[in-house]
């Protein structure tokens, strides 16, 4: 294919070619590339200028979205994926940016880790919403030993019952107990941890 014409869209070059069809690719990609009107540009070079343009946009997106808050890797591949992008370019691109320290799911975790406990999550909650950011088994376990033990576990049953309890007032005091322990069973506390809290209270 030959170029016919191109015009600029913004960050993007719009280029028309001889057959009639067009493509949109990056600017930064049409400067590295030294694209000009009458070049002939193969399928393969099509593939290359595809890959570097979509390398552009994907990391425009990544540091966009861990401006508003902290993502797991896994998190950004999937929703790069939603969007359209091939996965040999999300990966490299992800792989390139944690090399150079923009993205650290153990930073990531940590911080997520500790948003769960203060929203008084159960243990098992906070392990089925770390690993659904594709956070692996070791950093979990290592987060359990250094963040969390008996005494925050009681604390957020503790937080979380009074909360509970004060949308059970209207109800007789042996229906409230009864409520409270299989709410606080359904969130994932154990029965021993539950049965201490709500007799407490």
């Amino acid at each position: 294919m030959v170029i016919k014409s191109y015009q600029q869209k913004g960050k993007y070059i719009n280029i028309k070619f001889d057959d009639e069809t067009c493509i949109n690719i990056r600017y930064e990609t049409f400067l590295a590339f030294k694209l000009t009107n009458n070049l002939n540009i193969s399928e393969e070079d099509l593939a290359k200028l595809k890959y570097d343009s979509d390398t552009y946009d994907i990391k425009d997106k990544i540091f966009d979205l861990v401006s508003r808050r902290l993502h797991s890797k896994d998190e950004l591949r999937i929703k790069l994926q939603k969007l359209g992008y091939q996965n040999n370019v999300i990966n490299d691109v992800l792989n390139y940016l944690e090399e150079k320290k923009y993205l650290d799911d153990k930073k990531f975790a940590e911080s997520y880790f500790k948003t769960l406990i203060n929203k008084n999550k159960s243990k098992y909650e906070i392990i089925g919403k770390l690993k659904q950011k594709g956070i692996n088994d070791e950093l979990i376990e290592n987060l359990f030993d250094k963040y969390y033990n008996q005494e925050v576990e009681l604390e957020n049953v503790l937080k979380l019952a009074k909360k509970k309890l004060k949308l059970l007032k209207n109800l007789p005091v042996n229906l409230q107990k009864e409520k409270l322990i299989l709410f606080l069973l359904r969130k994932g506390y154990k029965i021993d941890i539950v049965k201490k809290i709500t007799d407490k209270i």
